[in-house]
């Protein structure tokens, strides 16, 4: 921006990310890193700082909240994306939930939703999709799988 200081504009850039938070948008810290030509951790870390500064109570983001922006980006059929949301909502509201990153059980549960639906899918391509690695995809499918029972 015009007339603002290279420094200042990166405190702006980076407060986006907790805008979207706060407003709840269906963003992920590595597409504000990406299109802000930020370093990821040091995105993380001034959110936190943010966060704590102005007592900020920003609740986890719902798996679902991504779901439709990530099934439109793989072009998937709208009942694997009902089947995902139902697998999201189950893990979510059971014990399991602590410490998976909504990105992870996103792209577990629309892995799982594919099979299920028989669409296929590889697990490279949704990885890739939603900024993870195939072990990760492939690890929270199997541990959700056992906790659901689903296939």
């Amino acid at each position: 921006t015009q007339g603002v200081s290279s420094a200042a504009s990166d405190v702006y850039k980076r407060q986006v990310f907790t805008a979207c938070r706060v407003n709840n948008l269906p963003i992920t810290l590595d597409e504000i890193a990406n299109l802000c030509s930020l370093n990821r951790n040091e995105l993380s870390k001034l959110h936190r700082l943010i966060k704590r500064k102005l007592k900020l109570k920003i609740n986890i983001s719902s798996s679902i909240t991504f779901l439709p922006k990530f099934t439109k980006k793989l072009a998937l059929p709208k009942n694997v994306e009902t089947e995902a949301k139902e697998i999201i909502r189950f893990v979510e509201d059971s014990e399991y939930r602590q410490g998976i990153s909504p990105i992870a059980l996103l792209g577990a549960s629309i892995y799982l939703a594919c099979k299920k639906t028989k669409v296929r899918r590889s697990q490279l391509e949704i990885a890739k999709t939603l900024g993870t690695s195939e072990v990760t995809l492939r690890n929270r499918a199997k541990e959700i799988n056992s906790l659901v029972k689903l296939l």
